[in-house]
């Protein structure tokens, strides 16, 4: 026999209604929470029967014997034992029962159930003697709560057809929520106790007795308890009230009434109200999903009729298996009458109410253990940098390095195995905390002195004019046009390979030098970023060059003529599916404009070059078609290398290279710091070492400028911590394509 409810705190009734006494057991409440225990004996009091001539006759004080689990007023965290005694008991008057089932008892349904073997008194076990431990429970349950701002009350809604005022569906008045909770006759509108009574009274004069229902209410709970389907709210308060035997039926807000309604009648439309999300009406009756949304829970529950009447009913006869009349008489049926009037039904719900609510996972108190524990973390994460800053200053007195690689990585093993099932996300977290702790020493120590001296001694404007500039190709190149576009003063020289442009750099014959890194399509040039790493240049400008592709043939060709074209393999991946579309075949060349000048030499009908208007027009070509690229966003973007290092006033993009230590997760903590700054990466690319298998250089670019403090001192603690760095530059970008 299961008579056991919950999960988080869990409660299991025992006992029988004629037995020596009934009980609780109460498992899963808080330690340390000290119990009021005049306002649960108030609450025993409120149940307790032969107080109103609406109810059972029997007469018990049902005073609860604390067994376990409280000491003084103060719950223990044990489990919570309590033992009410049944003090009077008149077993004889059930003898015939054991033959003969009371109509709308479990008499017969116990009997099949339990083999004949249940104790009929009373109703045994299932008698609504059982709820007083019940009420015991929710009556502790209700003090925790109440602590939590969560209140509860009912009222009686209808004895037979006279009915009580309703709950306010949007908002509870805590004075009324108080005003039932004293009551004795629990009501909204005072004026419907005497009716009800009369009701009452009428049944029991013609020998029967009356239903009724009751309304509910629970307020102070905040949206999000609850879970879908089987575990929502509605269906842990409807498996907690029908533990009351009387209770046939539930309904939350307006209940069956809503399969009359239609869709725009019965939503409940959203608002906020005071910086809250509330409802204008509540039909839902505070649920949705199974899941709290903040507004009042109300439902309704149907309590049947007493079944213990003094009118003949039918019923049969188990040992004798034949029909039988059942008759008790007015005397006897003052004795079997065990289950009490909706009036005092209703207030084993409101305390069945508390108990369940206290069953659901509490948000509330969960975030405060959050809390709590988040506190604890702060004050030991300063104790922990208040360490950090220490071995900083003795590194600082010592001539130590700041990074210890081996350090790290023996702690970081030692965390991850003492995090259990949480050991990965542990290692994360200090590798975090260790990339701060450096962060720290760096400061204290002086990291990145000599990085720090060449940003601070570099150089603010940028030559403009009387200066050479190199770029790949020949003239209507895409690199012609973003060097007169970066230096329109300046005079743009060609060379042969992108090699060659660094060398002109390197040995001086230019300034500056103009190449593409990375097109919005095709990806990045592999060859400069290759070239960057070898040279270690400063890239000191950038810009984003819309890119628009023609067909260009000779003057004499005709579209329909084209089967090939020619163009930098760059370009042939940009305009594929164009491509692919005609059918034409592809040969690459080593820039768009040598593409346009060959064409023009071969004077071959069949032969097209796809490359820009301006190359077009610069070898006396024809537009044999218009816009091939097949990304109508397309751009490249150039970038400007410099032996020399300028930092102009407007820099707002910074580039960076190097290697990682080889540990897992460093990536990933090296991109922590820049996010605990609030740096936004614009870039991140790797690239093969030669010579060392599975390492790799890294190419970063982040918005900022390196004048700020605590970007120039990330940069300086970078270069001291990386195995290889270079700081590549700090320079002006457009944040959108020059058109």
């Amino acid at each position: 026999m299961s008579s056991t409810y919950g999960d988080k705190i869990k409660i299991s009734v025992f006992g029988e209604s004629h037995g020596n006494g009934i009980g609780v057991v109460i498992d899963g409440l808080p330690a340390g929470f000290e119990v009021d225990f005049d306002r649960v004996l108030a609450q025993m009091a409120r149940r307790a029967p032969g107080k109103d001539k609406t109810a059972t006759p029997r007469k018990e004080k049902d005073l609860p014997k604390v067994l376990s689990g409280m000491l003084g007023n103060k719950l223990t965290g044990a489990p919570l034992c309590a033992v009410i005694e049944n003090t009077n008991t008149k077993s004889g008057d059930y003898g015939n029962l054991l033959d003969c089932p009371r109509p709308g008892h479990s008499d017969y349904t116990a009997f099949v159930k339990y083999n004949a073997s249940n104790d009929i008194r009373g109703g045994g076990h299932f008698s609504g003697r059982l709820t007083a431990p019940i009420v015991f429970a929710g009556a502790i349950c209700r003090q925790i709560l109440e602590s939590k701002g969560v209140k509860i009350a009912a009222h009686i809604s209808s004895i037979g057809n006279v009915s009580d005022s309703s709950f306010s569906p949007t908002e509870i008045d805590d004075a009324l929520i108080e005003k039932l909770n004293s009551s004795s006759f629990a009501l909204i509108d005072e004026t419907a106790e005497k009716p009800m009574r009369d009701a009452v009274e009428d049944a029991r004069m013609a020998q029967d007795s009356i239903g009724g229902t009751i309304e509910c209410c629970v307020t102070g709970i905040d949206a999000g308890y609850g879970e879908p389907m089987f575990e929502g709210v509605e269906g842990v308060i409807a498996k907690a009230v029908f533990g009351v035997p009387a209770i046939k039926g539930i309904e939350f807000g307006k209940g069956f009434e809503l399969s009359t309604m239609r869709g725009s009648q019965s939503n409940d439309p959203f608002e906020y109200k005071d910086g809250k999300v509330v409802t204008t009406t509540n039909n839902c009756g505070g649920i949705l999903g199974g899941i709290t949304n903040g507004m009042p829970i109300i439902f309704r529950a149907a309590v049947k009729p007493t079944p213990s009447i003094s009118q003949p009913q039918r019923t049969v006869n188990l040992r004798q298996k034949k029909m039988q009349s059942l008759l008790f008489t007015a005397d006897t049926i003052r004795v079997l009458c065990r289950e009490q009037s909706p009036l005092l039904r209703l207030l084993r719900l409101l305390q069945l109410l508390t108990l369940c609510e206290v069953f659901m996972r509490d948000l509330k108190e969960i975030r405060k253990d959050i809390d709590k524990i988040d506190n604890q973390l702060i004050e030991l994460f300063k104790q922990r940098m208040d360490c950090a800053r220490d071995v900083g200053i003795y590194k600082q007195a010592n001539n130590i390095p700041v990074f210890n690689e081996g350090r790290e990585n023996e702690i970081l093993d030692a965390v991850e195995e003492k995090g259990g099932e949480y050991g990965a996300s542990a290692r994360l977290l200090y590798s975090n905390i260790m990339e701060l702790s450096r962060a720290l020493q760096h400061n204290i120590v002086g990291s990145g002195k000599e990085l720090k001296s060449v940003i601070n001694n570099a150089s603010t404007d940028i030559p403009s004019s009387g200066i050479k500039v190199a770029y790949q190709g020949i003239k209507g190149a895409n690199g012609h046009e973003a060097t007169l576009r970066l230096f329109p003063n300046g005079e743009a020289v060609n060379y042969k390979s992108f090699a060659d442009v660094f060398s002109a750099v390197d040995n001086g014959e230019v300034a500056f030098g103009v190449l593409p890194v990375e097109n919005s399509s095709a990806g990045s040039v592999s060859a400069v970023y290759d070239l960057i790493l070898k040279h270690r240049f400063y890239i000191v400008k950038a810009l984003d060059l819309p890119i628009d592709y023609c067909l260009a043939g000779l003057k004499q060709s005709a579209f329909e003529d084209i089967e090939i074209v020619w163009s930098h393999p760059q370009s042939l991946s940009q305009c594929a599916q164009y491509i692919a579309d005609h059918g034409f075949d592809s040969v690459p060349f080593s820039n768009t404009a040598i593409a346009a000048r060959d064409v023009a030499k071969e004077k071959r009908l069949n032969v097209a070059a796809i490359c820009s208007y301006k190359a077009c027009e610069e070898y006396g070509l024809k537009v044999l078609d218009n816009h091939l690229q097949d990304n109508d966003e397309n751009t490249t973007r150039f970038i400007v290398i410099s032996k020399k290092l300028y930092i102009p006033e407007d820099a707002n993009r910074i580039s960076l290279c190097f290697s990682l230590p080889h540990v897992t997760g460093s990536l990933y903590s090296l991109l922590c710091r820049f996010n605990s700054l609030g740096l936004n990466l614009t870039k991140i690319e790797s690239r093969p070492r030669q010579g060392r298998q599975f390492e790799y250089l890294f190419y970063l670019d982040f918005s900022g400028n390196v004048r700020s403090e605590n970007v120039i001192e990330l940069v300086s603690q970078l270069s001291e911590e990386m195995p290889e760095f270079s700081f590549l530059g700090n320079y002006a970008e457009p944040e959108f394509p020059i058109k």
